[in-house]
């Protein structure tokens, strides 16, 4: 990637920055780069807008953050619940809600996954 952070070319990262960087690379393995040339450590959002750990503010105006923002009451709310009665990515339809199993069963073309183009 042309703008992707490359942690071994940056020697002058401070030492809490490349061990976040290092423990990133290690959980979630090389498919998941980092945007960046200087990547930033975001530790929350409200609204547009993102905070890095040193309380400096960043206008978020990456994918559905535009339009619904970080951190929405109702998104919050509805997330909740959800998590409250099941919380699973796995897309097996056959142990999925009845209504993806019966698609699946008539045509699984039609099914799609969240990530699906």
């Amino acid at each position: 990637m042309a703008n992707a952070f490359d942690v071994t070319a940056r020697a002058e990262v401070p030492t809490a920055q490349r061990a976040l960087i290092e423990r990133r690379e290690q959980l979630l393995g090389p498919a998941y780069r980092l945007f960046y040339a200087e990547p930033l450590h975001i530790v929350r959002g409200e609204g547009v807008w993102l905070y890095d750990a040193s309380g400096a503010k960043y206008l978020d105006a990456y994918n559905n953050v535009a339009s619904l923002g970080h951190c929405h009451p109702h998104v919050v709310e509805a997330i909740t619940r959800q998590v409250a009665t099941l919380a699973t990515h796995t897309p097996v339809p056959a142990r999925g809600h009845p209504r993806l199993r019966r698609a699946a069963a008539r045509d699984i073309s039609r099914v799609r996954s969240a990530t699906s183009c």
